[in-house]
């Protein structure tokens, strides 16, 4: 099954795309209706995103809530910063026809897997990916209403 990690940049980076099969393909893609394209062109099994695909008005997700209760450090969607990112991801999610998308957050799977990868584009597109991987082999638990973590 073919899977797709990505990287969200903001509106001015290129997102970068993980495509895994039996190795992993790089992509570069700008505009959101480009990287929509892309994926559906693809039509993969499973779509992996590092970004938020939800905001609420509570300062904080049962998301983020898990991962501090593990230890591991994370911004809240609903931060300034990041609003510009999950509203892009929540857009994403909309065009994109596959059924199974969900968030990952590369610093947790690296943590948790104790994955030693400088922190960059390409790497966290792959760790997006490689997360997905351990989903569909039954090696994920779920935090929230959609993101996965190994585990």
């Amino acid at each position: 099954m073919t899977i797709i990690g990505i990287d969200l940049a903001t509106m001015k980076g290129k997102t970068c795309l993980c495509l895994l099969r039996t190795e992993p393909q790089v992509y570069l893609i700008n505009k959101i209706c480009d990287i929509i394209y892309f994926v559906n062109d693809i039509n993969p099994g499973l779509v992996t995103i590092d970004a938020p695909l939800y905001l609420q008005e509570k300062k904080s997700r049962k998301e983020e809530q898990a991962l501090r209760q593990l230890g591991i450090s994370v911004l809240p969607p609903n931060m300034p910063g990041m609003l510009k990112l999950t509203r892009r991801a929540i857009k994403l999610k909309k065009g994109i026809k596959t059924s199974q998308i969900f968030e990952v957050y590369p610093y947790a799977t690296k943590k948790l897997l104790s994955i030693d990868l400088e922190k960059n584009d390409i790497n966290d597109a792959y760790i997006c990916a490689l997360t997905g991987r351990l989903y569909l082999q039954g090696k994920t638990a779920t935090l929230g209403a959609s993101l996965i973590i190994p585990g």
